[in-house]
């Protein structure tokens, strides 16, 4: 618009401003102002998440139990910013349809960029809501992880991409039309001995599909694995793809958990590109080992050779292979699919397996939920026959710790040969650490020495916004695994600084008393919101995409 000079510079310049520190916002720091429970409407998860039609899935904020009862009285100047961009871009809009209307190329070509503008508009807050939604699943996993105990697990469960035909030395004619191999990761997190320890299962299937039934029959399998070692509560997590979201999937895990006597307390599916990192990473481990064994000259063309190369040399610490086909338990070993259907299913996000009933959740203790009966579910008759079994699988070496023992900080430091209370050192560096001296706690007297070089740490945390930084690799992956991020925005002027170090007053449902003097500082760097606007219940929720084509008025 402005090569047309439709619009002045300086206009031009204001609403490109406030694009870009929107658009910086959204990407970085509107995940670390969100809360479950928030006086702010725009980061208030109860509120965003709440079905507005149906009270069995919405939390009402300004009703219910005195803990976390609160209205939304502040607004936040940063989504402010959005919405006020918002309303100037469709003001500049019907400034400029009414300055042209004579036009009717121009009044076109307006109509046009409007169109796109609204279109932008629904896309934004399309990412404003998949952030919240990421954010609420991000604090699930924390809630999953932080809350096991001896006996439990956390299954995450993903199908690999399928693997296609190595060769050493590939012709462009063998490259095409090839077929991909099936290949299932679940990865099993657990914590005793004051740690977390890991291990993972690799299904290679001879000939199966990646259906429902595959999905169960590996749900069975590792479980009954795990029962062996001692492991007598299960929590599952996915991601959204059918093969886990499916009515027969879900009807069948109680039937499995019946069978084994073991107690699987729920599955939970996590919010797009925010969920199975573990599985992602152990794929990667094994897609290299099956690299670098074609390049050795040997090639992988089936089932078979590829656990060759995976179980070739030196094996990969907590992981275990099994080439598997599916059989149904019937004399003709046909696989039956379960017709079991759940209503609305893809509404839900969140199963817990009650005693008598499936208790569903749109979003994990948001409402009180609905109970659907057991009674109106068939499970799949699938189950896994093993053909060749390796990997780490003797009692010794099944379970492999989370993360290592923590490294030298400074050169000639003794090393530290377990965690802190369970907690990853790394992790709970203290940042003080920059004075002049340090005391020997290794020693019965506490000689204190002036303290060494620092050595530097090597490994950041791929999230952008999270500021932790780690000695080894593999402490960094333990840090990702659980999901213990250290948020910090990108900029911090003084009064996000402000807001920041006073967040409980501002934003918390219950603040605590403070004197005069805070509360004024307070009050002087937010916005009451009794006047404005505020987000209406269940603005975060998924909602159908409409397409519209881009075409001129009249085609």
């Amino acid at each position: 618009m402005l090569d047309r000079n439709w619009i002045d510079k300086s206009w031009f310049s204001s609403l490109r401003g406030a694009m870009l520190s929107s658009r910086q916002y959204l990407r970085r720091d509107f995940v670390i102002h969100g809360k479950e429970f928030s006086t702010t409407a725009d980061h208030c998860w109860s509120l965003a998440l709440s079905d507005p039609e149906d009270a069995r899935f919405q939390v009402d904020c300004e009703k219910g139990s005195p803990t976390w009862m609160h209205s939304h009285s502040r607004i936040c100047h940063q989504c402010e910013t959005l919405q006020v961009f918002f309303g100037d871009m469709r003001a500049t809009f019907e400034e400029l349809a009414k300055k042209h209307k004579k036009d009717k190329h121009v009044l076109e070509e307006i109509e046009l960029l409007r169109r796109d503008h609204y279109d932008w508009e629904d896309k934004i807050m399309r990412l404003k809501a998949h952030q919240i939604r990421t954010a609420k699943s991000e604090n699930d996993l924390q809630w999953l992880t932080g809350g096991l105990k001896e006996g439990d697990v956390l299954m995450t469960m993903d199908f690999a991409m399928k693997l296609l035909p190595h060769h050493s030395r590939e012709s462009t004619v063998d490259w095409y039309a090839q077929r991909g191999m099936v290949w299932h990761v679940t990865h099993v997190l657990t914590y005793f001995q004051g740690n977390y320890h890991e291990h993972n299962f690799v299904h290679i299937f001879e000939g199966a599909r990646q259906d429902s039934a595959t999905v169960t029959a590996i749900a069975h399998d590792v479980i009954k694995q795990l029962k062996w070692k001692g492991i007598k509560r299960f929590f599952i997590r996915s991601d959204q793809a059918g093969v886990y979201k499916s009515s027969s999937t879900i009807a069948s895990i109680h039937s499995i958990a019946k069978e084994l006597k073991v107690h699987v307390a729920g599955w939970y599916f996590s919010e797009a590109q925010a969920g199975k990192g573990p599985c992602d990473r152990t794929a990667a481990r094994v897609k290299r080992k099956v690299r670098n064994y074609a390049d050795s000259g040997k090639p992988v063309l089936n089932p078979h050779q590829f656990f060759d190369a995976v179980t070739h040399n030196e094996l990969y610490a907590g992981i275990s292979y099994s080439v598997v086909r599916l059989e149904g338990s019937g004399k003709d070993k046909k696989v039956k699919v379960s017709s079991a259907k759940i209503p609305n299913l893809s509404m839900f996000n969140a199963f817990t397996f009650e005693e008598f009933s499936l208790r569903v959740h749109r979003f994990w203790k948001i409402g009180v939920g609905k109970t659907i009966p057991y009674s109106t579910f068939s499970p799949n008759d699938a189950l896994l026959v093993h053909g060749r079994s390796g990997g780490t699988l003797s009692e010794e070496i099944f379970w492999s710790p989370l993360g290592e023992p923590r490294k030298k900080h400074y050169i000639n430091e003794p090393v530290i040969d377990d965690f802190e209370d369970g907690e990853d050192a790394d992790e709970d560096e203290d940042e003080d650490e920059d004075e002049d001296a340090v005391c020997d706690k290794w020693s019965n007297s506490m000689k204190c020495e002036k303290k060494k070089k620092f050595i530097s740490r090597l490994y950041q945390c791929p999230v952008e916004t999270c500021a932790k930084e780690f000695l080894s690799a593999k402490n960094m992956e333990r840090h990702m695994t659980l999901g213990n991020h250290r948020r910090r925005p990108e900029r911090l002027n003084v009064v996000d600084y402000s807001l920041h170090t006073f967040s409980s007053f501002i934003e918390a449902v219950h603040p605590p008393i403070a004197c005069p003097v805070v509360d004024d500082a307070v009050r002087s760097v937010t916005d009451d919101n009794a006047n404005g606007k505020i987000q209406s219940m269940g603005w975060a929720l998924p909602k159908r995409r409409i397409s519209r084509g881009r075409c001129r008025i009249g085609v």
